[in-house]
């Protein structure tokens, strides 16, 4: 059995291969846990107005919980830079099995971006206005600041 005197190629497509199943992997956590989010935020609004204990449970997890995404989006960045590395190593960019060549990975890791900008009265929306993180930060704002007014709010 003949070995190889440079491991390097083998160890990249393996470590390119995990980073690319660990990416797909923390996307879909990262939609389940906003559907398990949203459905038990679902059944407690559904319950009638919120006691200010319940409020303020709903503060802290979604607080929490969008912290925790945050720091997601951190850990997708770095994999996607360092798939864009192993991609770059390879010399081959424009190869269409380049994962993260066209992934914009500075902006908060937005996986998926719209392939145009939809256009607003003639407003043409830049394609990092469109993004997972944007709706993600949208959903936990939302019930963020509705919590807060809800116990700002006398009686």
């Amino acid at each position: 059995m003949a070995v190889s005197s440079d491991p390097k190629p083998e160890n990249l497509r393996t470590e390119y291969s995990v980073i690319g199943s660990y990416v797909t992997a923390m996307t879909g956590m990262r939609f389940q846990t906003m559907a398990i989010y949203i459905a038990a935020l679902g059944f407690v609004v559904s319950r009638g107005a919120p006691k200010p204990s319940t409020l303020a449970l709903i503060l802290a997890l979604s607080v929490g919980l969008w912290i925790l995404d945050l720091r997601n989006r951190e850990i997708l960045r770095r994999l996607g830079d360092r798939g864009k590395e192993i991609e770059a190593e390879w010399g081959d960019p424009e190869s269409p099995a380049a994962f993260f060549r066209g992934r914009n990975v500075r902006a908060k890791l937005q996986i998926a971006t719209f392939e145009f900008a939809p256009k607003c009265k003639g407003l043409r929306l830049p394609r990092r206005f469109i993004s997972h993180a944007l709706a993600i930060d949208l959903v936990f704002l939302t019930v963020i600041v509705y919590a807060i007014l809800l116990l700002a709010l006398p009686g």
